[in-house]
């Protein structure tokens, strides 16, 4: 990309801009867009109903009813819904559950009505439950209601827009200029140091303003830029922000890498660059310390392996702001190995450490972590270049992430343990408080109610005190008192006295117990606290009963209840009151032989910080009557810090080593020795078989856990349908609410009983059908599997809210074995049991790979070693294998593959040896052609006029006479120089052989006849017809050279010549006898070379080329001699395809 093509696209950027936010009409395209999706939310709803109605299938999105006659006959679920219509048509209806879309067809006495929610409204607002549009509506859509507003939809609903700019265009648009801003700022810090320093100037003032204007906050509208997630400082308000930083911190290292490899040998600048990495190491720190404790969000997979985009938003901004540490370690350390000033490096890290230690312990621990990495990185030659992907970059990787990981796993350690301090400390105040000023109030508001309430005394004279009970509790009491264990109790005066329990309360309503409100009474019994209120409705009297001791609810219902104006977080620790050696109360699961001894109790540091005892913790907390509250916790288990430590340095790991690779790809192209090659194989033989083992088995145990949870509950469902079988007259009638109630806290869970045709009858918690959270049917899929199926019990996933649950049914028939009625027990599938089971799982998973991976790494290496030795050693010899030296074989005795390879090996070596021979022969033969064709050229140009002068000179004297005889002895010796030099020039321009045919015993009568004469005697045996292929001028030559050489053998004439051809074997074979003087022994060798001859006047040349022309042939020639007896010599060739 250049320069002009990054001012088009900016430019371009800038208009679009413009365009989306001062050109476009935003609040009429979501106007005209909100209005159709209200005409497709109402065609949709009518195409439902027409489906309903016809008993197709039909959507979820839309509640149903079918009503025949004024009776129920079919929903489609157990969600509230609204009616009202009196004819077919649509309205909107709106109320306190919120605003509704109702349409209604009639036909043959019956109504299909569908309602669907366009407004969720709550009388209660907590974590689960809050108020929202349909997700059916436009997402432009900010208001709706029945009141005449910004915009009409038919008279029947108004809204209002937003008419905001498109978002996704400002996303892509800033995230356009962020790529060309950033590839230009990479193009100019490249280019020489002034101009780096301009780039990081504009790219840091360009920070700046984002930031004072909260740019990433305004365009991009997400929670990973909204501030009450995550905020530490100016400089990083949101987590998007910090992750930007994270992610410049790095690109501005990355540029200065160029300069840093070329940075002069200067002491000052080694210790500055030292000081700056080890101030880096704070960096990291920061992050990770306020990530911790500037949010809610948990570093720590002891406690959540559930990995959303804000948590891996975070722990990517760790793995940045480490790998930008790893990274200048990795610079600093060469350029120090460069310079040799290791000296000038440990000061400058000394001096950064001991001002960071001034801070904090972790950070100078992590400074001291630092050095050692750099000294022993410098001693052991680690990560000097990562060109190649070598062991000892491997190492420098392992050393940087053990130490980060660790301090790291540290760092978390020290903040839970804080955290866990604090929380106790709040928890101790908690229990140290002994009055409730707002439910004091909302006692006080509740009384008055039921006393303004005529309809009560009414209530009480008509039904039983259970009734009335349940109605005050159902009905008065706010969502506040379900955080508190409440009785409720009624006896009329007469009575008074005759219930132990009642008056034993009763006796408690005395002046010094009155609280600041009348009828309210605050009682300390020294182990616990509890209010008492009394209220009197008609002939009875009451008494309200709200214990201080905060219950743990067990069951679903209860969170839902709980509104967030209520709602206070408190770890629920378990704690032990004491006065003295005297135990008051006590509410834990540990046993007291856990507690701590006597002598415990006198050590300041239980009352400061707390102690460590028997793998729990413990913290005391004096109060002013002389009572000890003791607050008990499991410790942080070393096992935890494992988990962290393994987890962090896999992670740090990974991003290293992709950061190094892709590091070296961009600067010199990246290179996988064989080595390297290998322990990447393994490694990712290991671990991808065990990241697919850990998934299954994390998916095994929750599939697993699951099932065998859903057995309990149906099997806990049955045994209480069982129960309620014979109890059927009293669960149906105004006393069933209070018995589910005690089959409720007995099994501690809420339960609730649908009578045969499915309606609600009673429940063991009224609020959350009193407050239209869950309609009053049963859900109809259940209804149809219990009753149409004939199913014993099923269980359902339901939600309210964002809640989601589970619900198991079961059917209870009666004594005829009769469907009587359905009970449902609404659980959750002990999320918090399993999820601490899979964080358990995945811990010892990333631990043992963790551990397995650090020994793999630090012995494989040994290992692999050992198995390459023997490539090595061949690689060694190899590379000493040469043409001029004799070349040892390995001596390598296992017959495994490497024992193949060394035995190729030597098998090799003896070719090579043979070709070394060959090719010195060939070598050998071409330097004598050269010589021969030079020496033949050499004597041919003065003998031919030599011959002439001689020639001439002999016509001139006559015969006999003794000039004659000179000149003709001369003319002789000119001869033999001339058929030498014919020699010479056959030998150098030997032609390529003309193969063919022949009879090899026709050839060789021809040869023998040329040298009939009377010094002679020739004996010739031939076998008749001998076929070989050969080229026969070349073979004629041969055996003329040979008959000649043994006929010339002989000195003492007359030559004997014995010729004999015969077939052996499926070859021709000649033999050519004289008896001759015969071969010395000590010239046997030497017969077959170049320009050897055993006569004065031979050339040397014609054994040479008949042996080369006959293996040229695929024969083979050699001789036998006796000196003193002759020579024999043999000629074998191969018999020509018939």
């Amino acid at each position: 990309m250049n320069q002009k093509l990054s001012f088009a696209l900016l430019a371009a950027c800038l208009v679009a801009l413009l365009i989306n936010h001062l050109w476009v009409d935003w609040e009429a395209i979501s106007h005209r867009k909100a209005h159709k999706s209200l005409d497709e939310i109402v065609s949709l709803q009518y195409q439902d109903l027409q489906a309903w109605k016809n008993s197709d299938e039909s959507s979820d999105l839309f509640r149903k009813r079918t009503v025949c006659r004024g009776r129920l006959e079919a929903w489609s679920d157990n969600r509230p819904f609204v009616t009202g219509l009196s004819e077919d048509t649509i309205q909107v209806v709106e109320n306190k559950l919120g605003i509704f879309l109702v349409q209604q067809i009639s036909e043959s006495n019956c109504s299909y009505i569908s309602c669907h929610q366009l407004l969720e409204r709550y009388s209660i607002s907590n974590q689960y439950l809050d108020e929202g549009l349909s997700d059916l509506l436009d997402t432009g859509i900010k208001e709706l209601g029945i009141q005449p507003g910004s915009y009409s939809y038919h008279d029947l609903i108004y809204y209002r827009v937003a008419g905001m700019p498109s978002r996704l265009i400002d996303t892509l648009v800033t995230m356009i200029i962020l790529v060309v801003l950033l590839i230009e700022y990479w193009r100019h810090s490249q280019r020489h140091i002034q101009s780096f320093w301009k780039a990081n100037a504009l790219l840091v003032l360009l920070r700046y303003l984002s930031l004072e204007f909260d740019a990433f906050q305004l365009i991009f509208r997400f929670e990973l830029f909204n501030p009450v997630m995550y905020t530490s400082s100016v400089v990083n308000p949101t987590l998007g922000d910090l992750l930007v930083n994270c992610l410049l911190l790095n690109l501005i290292i990355l540029a200065t890498a160029k300069y840093l490899k070329n940075l002069r040998k200067s002491r000052l600048w080694v210790g500055i660059l030292s000081a700056i990495n080890t101030i880096l190491t704070g960096f990291v720190l920061h992050v990770a310390w306020t990530i911790i404790s500037h949010s809610q969000l948990s570093l720590d997979v002891g406690q959540s392996i559930q990995f959303d985009l804000l948590r891996s938003v975070a722990y990517a901004c760790i793995l940045l702001a480490s790998t930008s540490y790893f990274y200048f370690t990795y610079l600093t350390l060469n350029l120090v190995r460069r310079s040799g000033y290791i000296i000038q490096a440990t000061a400058g890290a000394l001096i950064a450490a001991s001002m960071m230690g001034v801070l904090d312990l972790l950070s100078i621990t992590f400074s001291v972590v630092h050095i050692s990495i750099l000294l022993i990185s410098i001693r052991y030659q680690w990560g000097r270049s990562f060109k190649e992907f070598t062991y000892s970059n491997l190492l420098f990787i392992l050393i940087v992430g053990l130490g980060t990981s660790a301090v790291l796993a540290f760092c978390i350690y020290k903040y839970e343990e804080g955290a866990v301090l604090d929380s106790k400390k709040k928890f101790a105040n908690y229990l140290l408080l002994k009055r409730d000023v707002l439910g004091e109030y909302y006692l006080d508001q509740t009384i008055k109610k039921l006393s303004e309430d005529e309809n009560l005394a009414l209530i009480a004279s008509e039904r039983s005190r259970k009734v009335l009970e349940d109605q005050i509790r159902s009905e008065f009491l706010t969502p506040y008192f379900n955080k508190y264990d409440l009785d409720i109790v009624f006896q009329d005066y007469q009575q008074l006295k005759l219930n132990t329990r009642f008056t034993r309360e009763f006796s408690l309503l005395t002046p010094e117990n009155q609280s600041d409100y009348d009828n309210i009474y605050f009682i300390d019994d020294g182990a616990n606290y509890k209010y008492i209120c009394k209220v009197n409705v008609g002939e009875l009297v009451g008494l309200i009963i709200l214990q201080i001791k905060k219950r743990v609810p067990s069951s679903v219902y209860p969170a839902l209840l709980t509104d967030n104006k209520y709602f206070s977080v408190t770890n629920d620790f378990d704690y032990a009151v004491f006065a003295g050696d005297d135990i008051l109360f006590h509410r834990s699961k540990f046993g007291q032989g856990e507690w701590p001894q006597e002598e415990d109790f006198e050590k300041e540091q239980l009352y400061r910080k707390g102690i460590e005892k028997n793998e729990r913790h413990y913290y005391g907390v004096k109060t002013n009557d002389g009572r000890t509250i003791l607050i008990i916790s499991d410790k942080y288990e070393a096992r935890d810090r494992l988990t962290n430590f393994s987890f962090f340095f896999l992670l740090l790991l990974f991003s290293f080593g992709v950061f190094s690779i892709l590091s070296s790809i961009i600067e010199h192209g990246f290179k996988l020795n064989f080595t390297s090659k290998i322990q990447l194989y393994l490694g990712m033989a290991f671990v991808i078989p065990l990241l697919i083992t850990g998934f299954a088995l994390l998916n095994t145990l929750n599939t697993s856990y699951r099932e065998e949870i859903n057995r309990s509950y149906i099997k806990q469902a049955l045994y209480i349908s069982e129960i309620l079988s014979n109890q059927i007259e009293e669960v149906n009638n105004e006393n069933g609410a209070s018995r589910l109630a005690e089959i409720s806290s007995y099994i501690q869970s809420d339960l609730s009983f649908y009578n045969e045709s499915g309606y609600l009858v009673a429940t063991s918690q009224p609020e959350i059908f009193n407050l239209n959270l869950q309609g009053n049917l049963i859900n109809p899929m259940v209804f149809e599997e219990l009753v149409a199926k004939e199913n014993q019990s099923i269980i359902a996933e339901e939600s309210v809210g964002s809640l989601d649950y589970k619900v198991c049914y079961a059917v209870v028939n009666t004594i005829d074995n009769q469907v009587a009625g359905f009970i449902a027990m609404p659980f959750f599938d002990s999320k918090n049991h399993l999820r601490r089971q899979q964080i358990e799982v995945f811990g010892n998973l990333i631990t043992i790979f963790g551990v397995i991976f650090i020994i793999a790494i630090v012995f494989g290496n040994a290992v692999l070693n050992n198995l390459l030795h023997p490539l090595r050693m061949v690689a060694a010899k190899i590379r000493r294998v040469t043409l001029q030296e004799v070349n040892k074989p390995i001596e390598y005795e296992s017959s495994d593959e490497i024992g193949s390879l060394v035995k190729d090996y030597n098998q090799m070596l003896v070719k090579l040896e043979d070709s070394k021979l060959a090719l010195a022969k060939s070598q050998k033969e071409t330097a004598w052609k050269e010589i021969a064709k030079q020496v033949a050229h050499e004597i041919k140009n003065p003998l031919t006029p030599m011959q002439l002068k001689i020639q001439q000179m002999l016509r001139k004297h006559k015969e006999g006479s003794e000039e004659h005889e000179r000149l003709s002895s001369l003319l002789t010796q000119v001869d033999t120089l001339s058929q030498i030099a014919e020699s010479f020039s056959a030998f150098a321009e030997m032609p390529a052989p003309d193969n063919q045919v022949f009879d090899w015993g026709t050839l060789v009568k021809e040869v023998v006849e040329l040298y009939s004469a009377e010094d002679v005697e020739t004996t010739i045996e031939i076998e008749p017809e001998i076929q070989i292929e050969a080229d026969k001028d070349i073979f004629r030559r041969i055996l003329n050279n040979i008959v000649l050489n043994a006929i010339q053998a002989v000195e003492e004439k007359p030559a004997e010549i014995a010729i004999k051809l015969e077939t052996k074997a499926d070859k021709g074979l000649l033999a050519v006898s004289d008896n001759g003087k015969g071969v010395p022994d000590e010239l046997k060798d030497k017969i077959f070379l170049n320009y050897f001859s055993t006569k004065s006047k031979g050339s040397g040349i014609g054994l040479a080329l008949a042996k080369k022309g006959i293996e040229n042939a695929g024969g083979n020639i050699w001789f036998e001699s006796k000196h003193g007896e002759g020579t024999t010599f043999f000629i074998s060739m191969p018999l020509a395809d018939s």
